[in-house]
């Protein structure tokens, strides 16, 4: 871990502690580089944080005293779920409007569901420095993907198109569906940014032994056996390497000011990672950008 810091990488590991009592304990360690301008000295920060031994399957518990920034994060996504509080029931009494055409009750229901989404996405501040509990369960990929595409649809611009490729018979994953919500969205919503004068969405899922996985020599790692994938994939602007380097990290963001946060792909990798998958990302300037996540299969998850 210390030789990856040293290299300037994000690093995330658990590992046992003995406290001065001599009681043993599991705890969390993330890492990420920070450059301080003018001078250009790197930091290593990071948080450590207690996890309960059946953290795969069960409650994330973090014991940590709240900073500026839990009471700011905190602060804002209260504001911001208010108004969409108001947001939502102002779109449910519409709902209940019998003169609305079917028309207007379409775009009053896709006003609901844009507005769940908000809330989704609210909980990426309070997350950044609070893990919430989230349960895990079996999870069917390709039913998410169909609940959640004809908001997608809805909420990208009239020249981007979006379809999906779902396979028939995709293994089930053991995860937090609110959290895969979480990931589908940014992940969406990142491919909707990179194609400003429109293009292609497409989001897929395949067994990972079918398809298997390439390194870019045409080698598959076997290790992927029995794993379910979702891939991602946009015809946008792409990356160049030393973007794609930094995307993981907390507050790394390419985008304008108050455009971005920079937490999203943070919180997709973290949510991958606590579902014991892999994320891997292929782009190039001017060719576009996949996102390919692998999960294991929910009887092979403990």
């Amino acid at each position: 871990m210390l030789e990856r810091q040293l290299r300037r990488e994000t690093t995330v590991e658990d590992f046992r502690i003995v406290r001065p009592g001599g009681e043993v304990r599991w705890v969390r360690d993330r890492s990420f580089p920070v450059k301080m301008e003018p001078e250009g000295t790197v930091y290593a920060a990071g948080t450590v944080e207690y996890i309960i031994p059946s953290y795969r399957t069960g409650t994330r518990v973090k014991h940590a005293p709240n900073n500026g920034v839990d009471q700011l994060a905190g602060g804002l996504a209260h504001d911001f779920n208010n108004l969409l509080t108001a947001v939502m029931g102002n779109g449910g009494f519409l709902l209940r409007d019998e003169s609305l055409s079917s028309e207007a009750q379409r775009r009053a229901n896709v006003i609901l569901q844009a507005a769940g989404l908000g809330k989704t996405l609210a909980k990426e501040l309070t997350d950044f420095s609070r893990l919430a509990a989230a349960p895990f369960m079996s999870v069917d990929l390709n039913t998410l993907i169909r609940g959640l595409a004809e908001s997608f649809k809805s909420l990208v611009e009239t020249q981007i198109e979006l379809t999906t490729v779902l396979a028939s018979d995709l293994v089930s994953i053991r995860a937090n569906p609110e959290q895969l919500t979480r990931v589908l969205t940014n992940l969406v919503f990142n491919a909707r940014d990179a194609m400003p004068s429109g293009g292609h969405i497409t989001i897929s899922t395949y067994n990972a032994e079918e398809a298997g996985l390439a390194d870019g020599t045409g080698t598959r790692f076997p290790y992927f056996h029995g794993y379910a994938a979702l891939e991602v994939a946009d015809n946008g602007r792409g990356m160049d390497s030393t973007t794609q380097a930094h995307i993981f990290e907390p507050f790394f963001t390419t985008k304008p000011y108050r455009v971005g946060t920079g937490l999203g792909l943070y919180h997709v990798k973290r949510i991958v990672d606590e579902c014991h998958g892999q994320i891997f990302v292929s782009s190039a300037v001017g060719k576009g950008t996949t996102f390919s996540l692998y999960f294991p299969r929910a009887t092979t998850v403990s």
